[in-house]
């Protein structure tokens, strides 16, 4: 996960209001405001649940296990999550890969590793 890492000292409750989306550049702030109902409250628990409840090593697993479904049911999570703080790349991204797994397995194992380091 690239928000944040207990190793940095940094956390998302430690945040202004000011200093929000200036820490997190990457994300799309018109549509965080959006889904947190303009509100930076909201934002900031829903990047704290967002940060605690990462979904990678469930990911890695499922593609290890090569469970396609579960991997398919885990990127659509994170796509939703992802969309609702402002993720889009990650949003993104996780959308190519849950729509892979109904057609094309070889661009799964592709880009998995790639979307593993972006998430």
């Amino acid at each position: 996960m690239q928000i944040t890492g207990s190793e940095s000292g940094f956390t998302v409750e430690k945040m202004s209001k000011d200093n929000l989306f200036d820490r997190i550049e990457f994300l799309d702030r018109k549509a965080a405001m959006y889904y947190s109902m303009e509100d930076v409250t909201v934002f900031r628990e829903f990047l704290s649940v967002y940060v605690e409840t990462a979904k990678d090593e469930e990911l890695k697993k499922a593609y290890a296990d090569e469970d396609w479904k579960n991997y398919k049911r885990i990127v659509h999570g994170v796509k939703g999550t992802s969309l609702m703080i402002g993720a889009n790349e990650v949003a993104d991204s996780a959308k190519q890969l849950e729509d892979a797994t109904e057609r094309d397995m070889e661009f799964v194992r592709n880009h998995h590793e790639a979307f593993i380091s972006l998430y």
